[in-house]
């Protein structure tokens, strides 16, 4: 079958971000005629283009393998790679001096080689994470620190690394952070409540408890309520949802392929989608760790605010609500993830991602992307990686129209509102 590349949006009436003292509480609509995300190119200052700054990027995917050896769970994956980005910033900031800090701010020794500084932040940081797999760990960062040549600038370097780390872990020991699925809330039998689609264990509930990254609170990012169910748009986004992401209505390949590529963590394939463009920029170090700080920074941050919406809501899933409607036997193309539906998550984080990389590199750029599976999609843009993974949660039967088009906007707000920090000295 074909995805559907514009789907009418009914209009609800102007609405503003819920929490009202924010910043951003101000007056927006969604998009009425299109999925397509909006992003804002603004044009950001980036430092003289360099020899391709392979130690920031190697890290990045040293990190996300490691994650996957420990086997952490998702929003520790999110967490901890913006924890890791961030020491290495600080890090390689410290040598070049050339943006405000995050966290760490003490000027490195005159000629510290970023390189080293980078690394060795790296190292730390994720040796400290997983302290069971640092040997392997500090062997790669010795083999990085092994082809600086000059002593000095490397051992400069290294006590830069040193304490952008030590910094980051410290401000991050206490953030109230936590992955147990033991605080389970009690969901009512009421329509339109989330009650859960399957037995597995819940996922976590305490995600939203943790202090962000880029701001105080994401409440202040809480969405307006979804659209009631007596509402002409919550029908025709039962409707729609019903027909596409129906199991039994023999969906395409194509579909169904759509479907089960997005339905991991958007964390790995952003982080892969920002590697591949970084490595045709050929940025300087610290211009190129500001980068994937920046994306680490929004990822996180839009998980956040958008699960503290879905706590706040407690929507249904497709699967309770169209089997409330009589038709038992629907099942979603994919499995609904064990959480409130609204709004999409994976909608939020693809449009922050691509709201970042699209603010410093205007599109278009081509590039492709592998499932676990080693099937590739290929894009022109960040934006129709983010409109295709948008869609494959109505596709798979998981999220309503509406939920996605709040995500995107929410998504976006989070991204602009983190891209204000790191900024130029």
């Amino acid at each position: 079958m074909d995805i559907p590349k514009s789907i009418n949006v009914i209009a609800l009436p102007t609405i503003k971000l819920a929490s009202a003292g924010s910043s951003l509480a101000k007056k927006w609509r969604f998009p009425m005629h299109s999925l397509r995300t909006v992003v804002v190119v603004v044009a950001v200052t980036l430092g003289a283009p360099a020899a391709l700054a392979d130690v920031i990027t190697d890290w990045n995917a040293q990190a996300l393998d490691t994650a996957v050896k420990a086997k952490w769970s998702v929003t520790r994956v999110v967490r901890n790679m913006a924890i890791v980005e961030t020491a290495v910033f600080d890090a390689v900031n410290a040598v070049d001096h050339r943006y405000k800090p995050y966290l760490y701010s003490t000027p490195a020794t005159t000629g510290a080689s970023p390189a080293a500084a980078a690394s060795e932040a790296a190292f730390k940081v994720l040796a400290a994470l997983v302290p069971e797999q640092s040997d392997a760990l500090a062997a790669r960062n010795t083999a990085v620190l092994a082809t600086i040549t000059d002593a000095k600038s490397c051992a400069d370097g290294v006590e830069a690394g040193d304490r952008a780390a030590a910094a980051i872990l410290a401000n991050r020991a206490n953030d109230g952070f936590d992955d147990s699925t033991t605080d389970q809330p009690h969901y009512d039998s009421l329509p339109g409540q989330y009650q859960p689609t399957s037995t597995g264990p819940l996922f976590t509930q305490q995600f939203p408890r943790m202090r962000p990254f880029g701001f105080a609170d994401p409440a202040q990012f809480r969405l307006p309520p979804p659209a009631p169910l007596e509402s002409a748009q919550y029908e025709r986004d039962l409707e729609e949802v019903k027909t596409l992401g129906d199991s039994r209505a023999h969906p395409s390949d194509e579909h169904v392929f759509i479907a089960r590529f997005h339905a991991p963590s958007g964390e790995f394939p952003w982080n892969n989608i920002a590697r591949q463009r970084l490595a045709a920029a050929k940025l300087s170090l610290v211009d190129e760790a500001r980068v994937l700080a920046l994306l680490e920074f929004a990822l996180s941050d839009s998980f956040e605010a958008s699960f503290e919406s879905k706590n706040f809501y407690h929507f249904w899933r497709p699967l309770t609500a169209i089997q409330a409607t009589g038709e038992i036997d629907w099942t979603s193309v994919i499995s609904a993830p064990l959480f409130a539906e609204y709004p999409c998550m994976h909608c939020a984080v693809g449009s922050a991602a691509a709201t970042v990389l699209t603010r410093f590199f205007p599109e278009p750029f081509s590039f492709s992307v592998t499932s676990q599976d080693g099937r590739s999609r290929h894009l022109e843009s960040f934006a129709a990686y983010a409109d295709e993974e948008a869609e494959s949660r109505i596709l798979g039967g998981v999220h309503f129209r509406w939920s996605v088009v709040a995500g995107n906007a929410q998504g976006r707000e989070v991204a602009l509102y983190d891209m204000h920090l790191l900024p130029k000295e």
